[in-house]
């Protein structure tokens, strides 16, 4: 692998010159295997002891080296923890990975203070030998590292908590995950290292950038900013791209953490194409297309997943009704039965009854009862506003016997509301609440 450092003029020969060829000579290979996420391999090095490393632990960098290969064989037992977690209900990031990194961390500031305990010693740094400052520098910037895997950590375990925090509390949540990220980017940059270990440091900055669009993403779509969403989802792609872009066997791309970004990015993209349906329709209609042909494909298709539910299950019409406190949602194209036209009106400074209740997406799209059934809708909520909360996993029914219809509401985040819509009574509640649920689990 060559050296960390360009180190001309060695002499071969002597205990001490020895000592540091092979202290480099693992360093390299670590710092490789590292790049490439092959922490197996690395405890297979560390394995691997030359003939001599009994009388090379004898040596300045031979006790250092003897020092660094536990705490080597931790940063491979965690980093392989932590790029393989699965990000999923019982493998989000444990705290213990955390207290891991911590001792990490502690262990190599012990280490640097070793290393230069030895200043002015022969071997420390001469205009032949590779000068030790050079690898406390090294050694420093990895102990950052394993800090920075501590913030991403909590980072993500705050993400994982998100769904049980209230509504009111979730947006304030996210702005300190935005601050966390935001720190972490902008301490992130070093130069003059090993090859390897920028790469390593390419890789962690890469990850922060790509989650703090997506996170940035979230809050847009969460406060119905139609413009911002869409320009963080695609800046998320762009660093996503500018991630593996040197990746040429895609390795990496494919660990399960990487993976998780992609897929988040996938959801919070179809997300924006449901609750953003009516102005992206508006804009497809101007250009004389159709959003439904020709929308991009994303998986999970939530958009597909509810028509399919309404056409699978008889059910007459699908609708996300928002209240909007009084405030006109202006270039959103939201509408509601009988006050399109005052919806469209930037004069108006407040919306009033109906007004106040526009449609973030309803399906079919043209239904004819759809001025009918929306004051029966607005109706049931404020009626029954003390059953319908979002923290609520039950849905509510009602049936009208006088229309013989059946109502199913459940509640959402930002005062949001899904509505369904169905003849007569319900059969396979199951499958209804189970469906309702999953709404409300795309919205919040």
């Amino acid at each position: 692998w060559g050296t960390l450092f360009e180190t001309e003029g060695v002499t071969k020969g002597g205990m001490q010159q020895e000592a540091i060829a092979h202290f480099e000579s693992q360093m390299a290979t670590f710092l490789h295997f590292w790049q490439d996420c092959k922490f197996s391999q690395v405890l297979t090095l560390l394995k691997k002891n030359p003939p001599n490393e009994m009388v090379l632990s004898r040596t300045m960098y031979g006790v250092v080296w003897q020092d660094l290969k536990t705490t080597i064989a931790n940063i491979a037992t965690c980093e392989d923890r932590y790029y393989n977690l699965k990000f999923n209900e019982t493998a989000w990031p444990r705290k213990a990975l955390s207290v891991q990194y911590t001792t990490i961390t502690t262990e190599l500031s012990r280490i640097i203070r070793t290393f230069e305990s030895f200043r002015g010693q022969p071997g420390y740094g001469t205009d032949t030998l590779p000068k030790a400052t050079k690898w406390t520098t090294v050694l420093a910037v990895i102990s950052e590292l394993m800090s920075v895997r501590k913030e991403m950590i909590t980072v993500y375990r705050n993400l994982s908590n998100l769904p049980s925090v209230h509504p009111d509390s979730q947006n304030g949540m996210l702005l300190k995950v935005i601050a966390t990220l935001e720190g972490i980017c902008e301490h992130m940059n070093h130069d003059g290292l090993h090859a390897a270990l920028i790469s390593v440091c390419h890789t962690t900055l890469g990850e922060a950038k790509v989650l703090l669009q997506l996170i940035k993403g979230h809050l847009a779509i969460l406060e119905l900013n139609f413009s911002q969403s869409f320009s963080f989802l695609h800046r998320a792609k762009y660093e996503l791209n500018v991630l593996f872009s040197e990746d040429s066997d895609k390795s990496r791309s494919q660990l399960p953490v990487f993976d998780w970004l992609s897929q988040f990015r996938q959801h919070l993209l179809s997300k924006a194409s449901l609750i953003f349906f009516r102005a992206l329709q508006r804009q497809e209609i101007l250009v004389g297309g159709n959003l439904l042909s020709t929308r991009p494909k994303t998986n999970p298709d939530y958009l597909a997943s509810i028509i399919e539910f309404v056409y699978k299950h008889d059910c007459k019409y699908f609708a996300i009704v928002m209240n909007s406190n009084g405030k006109f949602i202006e270039n959103l194209g939201y509408d509601c039965p009988r006050v399109v036209a005052a919806l469209e009106n930037s004069e108006r400074e407040t919306a009033t009854g109906l007004q106040s209740w526009p449609a973030i997406f309803s399906f079919p799209l043209d239904h004819p009862d759809h001025l009918h059934l929306w004051p029966n809708i607005v109706s049931i909520i404020m009626d029954r506003s003390a059953s319908l909360v979002s923290t609520s996993r039950v849905p509510l029914l009602h049936y009208e016997p006088k229309f013989d219809t059946t109502y199913c509401l459940h509640a959402l985040h930002g005062d949001m509301y899904a509505c369904l819509v169905f003849a007569g009574k319900v059969k396979g509640k199951d499958t209804l609440n189970n469906f309702v649920l999953k709404v409300a689990d795309i919205v919040n």
